[in-house]
């Protein structure tokens, strides 16, 4: 399994579209980060309105950008490095090669854990350096903010956040190999997206048992997950942390588990 996950992953660092995706990384926290600063008032902002830019409430804008973007570019690479395959015939001729099914898609999903890992502490630097940046701009620049506490909430926002784009990734991966197609991947995801917003917002203006759909949904819990403070309500769901912690994992056991299954029933040939 280990010679696989390395061939997946020397495979993934040869493309051109994972540097590619890490440029477009980089550029979307930098549009962000000004984005917000504009927002806030530019130079002339008061401390008070500065508040999310400055350390430690960066945090929260650090792993929120991070679970956007991250998701979306590690949706992209992950239909592509099992969809492209589909084209090429080199998943057939891989089989034939004696290389057990579940061992295949096992060293794909380990890659993309790994890539996610990656994304997002990529992601924890930049915003760090760009929370340097902007609380040097606004007020002095200290590390009297960092406790242990804070340090706890960050590694959990980051374990959340390496969740959240794992749940979406083998969504798009389940998509890829029931339709052989990259682009439906990527369309899966979207289509997804779409249909969980919808529910979301319908079961709100409903009662009963249809309030509580959005509880066992993705996009609601993934706001939830990445809060810097535990019971905050978000989406109007008081969704605690380990519920929704709960929740991400179950869909990442059932994606990945109809991606094997699938998989295994699947004729391929050379």
């Amino acid at each position: 399994m280990g010679k696989l996950v390395g061939a997946e992953l020397f495979k993934i660092r040869k493309r051109r579209m994972s540097f590619a995706l890490l440029g477009v990384l980089i550029c979307f926290f930098l549009l962000i980060f000004f984005l917000h600063y504009r927002a806030v008032g530019g130079s002339s902002a008061s401390l008070e309105a500065a508040h999310p830019l400055l350390f430690p409430q960066v945090f929260a804008l650090i792993f929120n950008t991070a679970s956007g973007i991250g998701t979306l570019l590690l949706v992209i690479l992950a239909s592509f490095v099992m969809g492209e395959e589909y084209g090429w015939g080199t998943i057939g001729k891989t089989m034939a090669g004696v290389v057990v099914r579940h061992r295949y898609l096992g060293a794909k999903v380990v890659s993309l854990f790994i890539v996610a890992l990656i994304i997002t502490l990529i992601s924890l630097v930049l915003g760090i350096i760009l929370g340097f940046a902007t609380t040097a701009h606004f007020s002095e620049v200290s590390l009297d903010f960092v406790t242990l506490s804070l340090l706890g909430k960050v590694g959990r926002m980051l374990g959340g956040t390496v969740l959240v784009l794992m749940t979406n990734a083998l969504l798009a991966l389940m998509f890829v190999i029931l339709t052989r197609s990259a682009w439906w991947g990527v369309g899966g995801y979207i289509l997804y997206g779409f249909l969980d917003l919808a529910i979301t917002a319908n079961s709100l203006w409903g009662g009963g048992w249809i309030s509580h759909i959005p509880r066992y949904l993705i996009i609601p819990n993934t706001s939830s997950i990445l809060q810097m403070e535990e019971g905050v309500s978000t989406w109007l769901l008081h969704s605690t942390i380990p519920h929704a912690t709960v929740v991400l994992l179950a869909w990442c056991l059932l994606f990945s588990g109809m991606s094997f299954y699938l998989f295994r029933r699947q004729d391929i040939t050379v």
